[in-house]
């Protein structure tokens, strides 16, 4: 498989991972503070993918969305990571 074929795999999967588990969390902010509180956070959306799955990991005890975003995440890093430094040329 081409490296470029690669990271572009693994840009897609932490491109759609960041977009869904926003709008996942964005959907619980808003159920528990508000509209408000989750326009908020969408304009603070770096801080918002870090924190709300820890949040609903030790107030809830639910732990789907931690895996979902953070295993995207590494998922997404690690095929970008494989497919070699960015400046080498082929």
């Amino acid at each position: 498989m081409k490296r470029e074929t690669l990271s572009n795999i693994g840009v897609g999967i932490w491109s759609i991972v960041s977009l869904l588990g926003l709008v996942w969390e964005l959907a619980i902010i808003q159920a528990l503070l508000g509209y408000w509180a989750a326009l908020v956070a969408f304009f603070l959306f770096p801080a918002t993918l870090a924190l709300v799955p820890w949040y609903m990991m030790f107030a809830y005890g639910n732990f789907q969305l931690l895996a979902f975003v953070y295993g995207g995440f590494l998922m997404g890093g690690l095929l970008i990571s494989a497919s070699g430094p960015a400046d080498e040329k082929i």
